[in-house]
């Protein structure tokens, strides 16, 4: 079979990451005095896809969290934020090296915020998006899924040809704009073992 394009989402796909600010709030140690908003998911705090986006400061946003939650100060909010990140999932490294000995490139296009990406790029905390040959996050291009132009600027960044191109996704709504443009898009369930699924999606290009 001809080697094609392998794109992954990161957060829970790659690793888990919190959906909710309550668990974020609980592994930080934090008091929030909006206990109400524990439950919310962090996208229905308007300025976190506005910072995944590249479109507000990073002081801003965590102005934005404090504010939100009823934290005392930014530095809380940093926190808050930074204990979204889980673990990465077993095996999904494995997957990864396996693609790139078969020659198959890889990619991330992640709806992603520098405080996060400092932690993907820069540490070996989870060395599976390390060595995906073309890490990029949405806030470099200045917008984030499911809007179209996200999709169509990766593409044309990479040189890949839209319906080549795998797509690996645990958010039904952004795998749903990418299949409209021509991906083949496939979803995962965080809650089941990522490397089995991955592997059953990947089976006729892992060695």
């Amino acid at each position: 079979m001809n080697a094609t394009y392998v794109y992954f989402d990161i957060g829970n796909v790659l690793m888990s990451a919190h959906t909710t600010w309550g668990p974020a709030v609980a592994d930080a140690g934090v008091l929030a005095t909006h206990p109400e908003r524990l439950a919310d998911t962090t996208f229905e705090l308007p300025e976190y896809l506005q910072y995944e986006a590249g479109t507000i400061s990073e002081d801003a946003y965590l102005e934005a969290v404090t504010t939100y939650l009823g934290l005392t100060n930014s530095e809380a909010a940093r926190s808050v934020h930074e204990h979204i990140l889980n673990d990465e999932f077993p095996g999904v490294l494995e997957i990864v090296l396996a693609l790139k000995k078969a020659g198959v490139p890889t990619a991330c296009l992640s709806n992603n915020n520098p405080i996060h990406w400092k932690v993907f790029v820069g540490t070996d905390r989870f060395p599976a998006v390390r060595e995906v040959d073309f890490p990029i996050a949405s806030f470099e291009l200045g917008s984030h899924k499911p809007h179209a132009e996200i999709y169509q600027t990766f593409a044309q960044r990479l040189g890949w040809e839209p319906e080549a191109i795998v797509y690996i996704e645990d958010n039904v709504t952004n795998a749903q704009a990418a299949k409209e443009l021509g991906w083949q898009s496939h979803i995962v369930d965080p809650t089941n073992p990522m490397a089995v699924q991955l592997k059953a999606i990947l089976a006729p290009w892992l060695v």
